[in-house]
């Protein structure tokens, strides 16, 4: 890699190949779950090294008709507290607060949750869910590891959400190869 930032599409490549099989090996420790019944696309999302988290993206990110809405919802599984995962991803889509000497130090229940249920392979499990202007961020303990929900743009609500585990990791990595070869382009 060069100091531009450039790496050239070889090592690019190569360093992909290498992050899809580290997933392949460590995907049987950390289940990852979509929605159930979704239709739309999936694929895999975020992946952290040590399998403490890892999530599946589904939506139409952008819109696949002219007037549609971007929608953008994110499966996230997480083997630390739910809580402070949700928290985040709150922050991160809602930006910072307009003053950070006001709420230096936001915690989870500051964001005044209300409570829903559903269903995670088929198990009922309470959820705590925020709601944003264009977002909403669900998150539930209870489950083994955690489970979080973002769901960014045309905005169902989480009432009637519910997920089940991917079987399989595989078809997630090669949605995930395609979206990068349109990106990026090369094989």
């Amino acid at each position: 890699m060069d100091l531009t930032g450039f790496m050239p599409p070889d090592e690019f490549w190569a360093m992909q190949s290498r992050h899809d099989q580290e997933v392949r090996e460590r995907a049987a420790s950390l289940p990852l779950y979509q929605v159930e019944d979704w239709k739309g696309p999936l694929m895999l999302g975020s992946w952290q090294m040590d399998a403490s988290e890892g999530s599946v993206l589904h939506g139409h990110r952008p819109p696949l008709k002219e007037g549609e809405a971007p929608f953008h919802l994110e499966v996230i599984t997480t083997t630390r507290p739910a809580s402070e995962t949700a928290l985040h991803k709150w922050r991160e889509v809602s930006g910072p607060p307009p003053s950070w000497a006001a709420r230096p130090f936001e915690r989870s229940d500051s964001l005044n949750p209300r409570q829903y249920d559903a269903t995670v392979d088929g198990v009922p499990t309470n959820f705590n869910v925020c709601e944003g202007p264009t977002f909403w961020v669900a998150w539930s303990a209870l489950t083994k590891p955690g489970v979080v929900i973002l769901c960014q743009g045309g905005r169902p609500g989480p009432d009637g959400i519910h997920l089940r585990r991917v079987p399989d990791v595989e078809p997630l990595l090669q949605a995930r190869g395609a979206a990068l070869r349109a990106i990026r382009g090369g094989t």
